[in-house]
Protein backbone atom coordinates (compact mmCIF):
# COMPACT_ATOMS: atom_id res chain seq x y z
CA UNK A 1 0.00 0.00 0.00
CA UNK A 2 1.27 3.42 -0.81
CA UNK A 3 -0.12 6.10 1.50
CA UNK A 4 -0.55 9.92 0.64
CA UNK A 5 -0.68 12.24 3.96
CA UNK A 6 -2.93 15.39 3.36
CA UNK A 7 -3.87 17.79 6.20
CA UNK A 8 -6.51 19.98 6.83
CA UNK A 9 -6.73 23.00 9.43
CA UNK A 10 -8.87 22.69 12.51
CA UNK A 11 -10.27 25.88 14.35
CA UNK A 12 -12.46 26.98 17.10
CA UNK A 13 -15.92 28.17 15.99
CA UNK A 14 -18.69 30.03 17.55
CA UNK A 15 -22.11 31.77 16.32
CA UNK A 16 -21.44 34.65 14.40
CA UNK A 17 -23.46 37.07 17.18
CA UNK A 18 -21.02 35.27 20.09
CA UNK A 19 -19.28 38.25 21.47
CA UNK A 20 -15.44 35.61 21.04
CA UNK A 21 -16.74 35.52 17.05
CA UNK A 22 -14.06 36.67 15.37
CA UNK A 23 -11.78 37.32 18.63
CA UNK A 24 -8.40 36.33 19.36
CA UNK A 25 -8.11 34.64 23.19
CA UNK A 26 -6.03 32.03 24.93
CA UNK A 27 -7.44 28.28 25.61
CA UNK A 28 -7.89 29.25 28.94
CA UNK A 29 -10.40 31.39 28.22
CA UNK A 30 -11.78 29.72 25.61
CA UNK A 31 -12.84 26.51 27.97
CA UNK A 32 -14.35 28.78 29.79
CA UNK A 33 -17.32 28.43 27.61
CA UNK A 34 -19.70 26.03 26.94
CA UNK A 35 -18.53 23.64 24.66
CA UNK A 36 -20.43 21.49 21.59
CA UNK A 37 -18.51 18.13 21.65
CA UNK A 38 -18.40 14.92 19.73
CA UNK A 39 -19.10 11.23 21.34
CA UNK A 40 -16.69 9.87 23.85
CA UNK A 41 -13.77 8.52 21.81
CA UNK A 42 -13.98 10.55 19.04
CA UNK A 43 -10.53 12.09 17.54
CA UNK A 44 -11.71 15.58 17.17
CA UNK A 45 -12.73 14.80 20.79
CA UNK A 46 -9.48 12.97 21.76
CA UNK A 47 -7.63 16.06 19.77
CA UNK A 48 -9.02 18.91 22.24
CA UNK A 49 -8.23 17.05 25.52
CA UNK A 50 -5.09 16.86 24.31
CA UNK A 51 -4.41 19.89 23.41
CA UNK A 52 -5.46 21.07 26.90
CA UNK A 53 -3.18 19.17 28.02
CA UNK A 54 -0.56 20.05 26.23
CA UNK A 55 -1.52 23.79 27.09
CA UNK A 56 -1.83 22.48 31.05
CA UNK A 57 -5.09 23.50 31.39
CA UNK A 58 -8.73 21.57 32.32
CA UNK A 59 -10.76 20.72 29.36
CA UNK A 60 -14.01 22.32 28.49
CA UNK A 61 -17.26 21.57 30.29
CA UNK A 62 -19.90 19.59 27.92
CA UNK A 63 -22.43 21.83 27.17
CA UNK A 64 -23.89 19.31 24.30
CA UNK A 65 -22.93 16.02 23.30
CA UNK A 66 -23.11 14.97 19.24
CA UNK A 67 -22.89 11.77 17.23
CA UNK A 68 -22.18 13.68 13.65
CA UNK A 69 -21.27 17.15 12.35
CA UNK A 70 -24.41 17.88 11.01
CA UNK A 71 -26.13 18.06 14.46
CA UNK A 72 -22.70 19.84 16.20
CA UNK A 73 -22.45 22.56 13.88
CA UNK A 74 -26.43 23.59 13.77
CA UNK A 75 -25.71 23.73 18.01
CA UNK A 76 -23.20 26.31 17.23
CA UNK A 77 -25.18 27.91 14.77
CA UNK A 78 -27.74 28.11 17.50
CA UNK A 79 -25.42 29.87 19.98
CA UNK A 80 -25.32 26.63 22.36
CA UNK A 81 -21.35 27.08 22.76
CA UNK A 82 -18.21 26.79 20.75
CA UNK A 83 -17.00 23.79 18.78
CA UNK A 84 -13.54 22.51 17.58
CA UNK A 85 -14.15 21.55 14.16
CA UNK A 86 -12.33 20.73 10.68
CA UNK A 87 -12.57 24.55 8.57
CA UNK A 88 -13.11 22.33 5.34
CA UNK A 89 -16.69 21.05 7.20
CA UNK A 90 -17.59 24.07 8.76
CA UNK A 91 -16.51 26.30 5.38
CA UNK A 92 -19.84 26.71 3.95
CA UNK A 93 -21.12 27.90 7.04
CA UNK A 94 -18.50 30.58 7.79
CA UNK A 95 -18.83 31.69 3.63
CA UNK A 96 -23.13 31.85 4.64
CA UNK A 97 -21.81 33.77 8.00
CA UNK A 98 -23.60 31.23 10.44
CA UNK A 99 -20.58 30.85 12.71
CA UNK A 100 -17.53 32.28 12.75
CA UNK A 101 -13.88 31.27 13.78
CA UNK A 102 -12.71 32.29 17.22
CA UNK A 103 -8.78 32.55 17.29
CA UNK A 104 -7.18 30.53 19.71
CA UNK A 105 -3.26 31.84 20.45
CA UNK A 106 -0.76 29.35 20.33
CA UNK A 107 -3.12 26.69 18.89
CA UNK A 108 -2.44 25.29 15.33
CA UNK A 109 -4.01 22.05 14.77
CA UNK A 110 -4.90 19.57 11.81
CA UNK A 111 -7.11 16.92 10.83
CA UNK A 112 -4.80 14.16 8.97
CA UNK A 113 -6.41 12.89 5.94
CA UNK A 114 -4.86 10.02 4.61
CA UNK A 115 -5.47 8.29 0.82
CA UNK A 116 -4.09 4.85 0.27
CA UNK A 117 -3.66 2.88 -2.92
CA UNK A 118 -2.24 -0.24 -4.02
CA UNK A 119 1.95 0.63 -4.48
CA UNK A 120 2.31 -1.97 -7.50
CA UNK A 121 -0.55 0.18 -9.55
CA UNK A 122 -0.29 3.10 -11.65
CA UNK A 123 -3.52 5.13 -10.82
CA UNK A 124 -6.34 5.65 -13.34
CA UNK A 125 -6.19 9.06 -15.76
CA UNK A 126 -9.43 9.44 -14.10
CA UNK A 127 -8.35 8.53 -10.39
CA UNK A 128 -5.05 10.46 -10.71
CA UNK A 129 -7.69 13.59 -11.54
CA UNK A 130 -9.56 13.53 -8.73
CA UNK A 131 -6.58 13.33 -6.40
CA UNK A 132 -5.07 16.34 -8.08
CA UNK A 133 -8.50 17.86 -7.98
CA UNK A 134 -8.66 16.29 -4.01
CA UNK A 135 -5.19 18.56 -3.43
CA UNK A 136 -6.13 21.24 -5.21
CA UNK A 137 -9.04 22.50 -3.70
CA UNK A 138 -7.36 21.40 0.20
CA UNK A 139 -4.87 23.83 -0.75
CA UNK A 140 -7.00 26.50 -2.20
CA UNK A 141 -9.32 26.72 0.71
CA UNK A 142 -6.08 26.36 3.44
CA UNK A 143 -4.72 29.20 1.83
CA UNK A 144 -7.96 30.99 1.69
CA UNK A 145 -8.46 30.14 5.89
CA UNK A 146 -4.93 31.63 6.28
CA UNK A 147 -4.56 34.53 4.49
CA UNK A 148 -8.53 35.72 5.82
CA UNK A 149 -6.46 35.01 9.24
CA UNK A 150 -3.68 37.49 8.07
CA UNK A 151 -5.92 40.25 6.80
CA UNK A 152 -8.11 40.17 10.28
Amino acid sequence: MKQMNLHALKFFYEAAGHRLAGQTVPLSELVREPFIVREEDSATREQLIALCRLHRIDPPEVGLQFKGFNETVRAVTAGYGVSFLSALEVGDYVRRGAVARVYVEGVHETNPIDLFRRSNEELSPAASQFLNFVKSQLNSRQRQYISSAVVR
